[in-house]
């Protein structure tokens, strides 16, 4: 598993990156809408920020 921390303090996951690039799209649309945000630039966050899955049953996870 991959995640993201968005700086809404959410984090996205995915089972991996490209999912991930998804899924991070899916939550600006739905979170942060003024972000606009191209495919290119969630691709570029999740190569910067993305992390290995430490914990499946975190709670603070975002459903995106």
């Amino acid at each position: 598993m991959r995640e993201l921390h968005c700086m809404c303090g959410n984090y996205v996951v995915a089972d991996n990156d490209e999912e991930l690039v998804y899924q991070v799209l899916e939550h600006a649309r739905e979170v942060h809408p003024e972000m606009d945000l191209t495919e290119e630039q969630a691709r570029e966050m999740v190569t910067a920020g993305a992390s290995d899955r430490e914990d499946a049953s975190d709670t603070k996870d975002t459903p995106y």
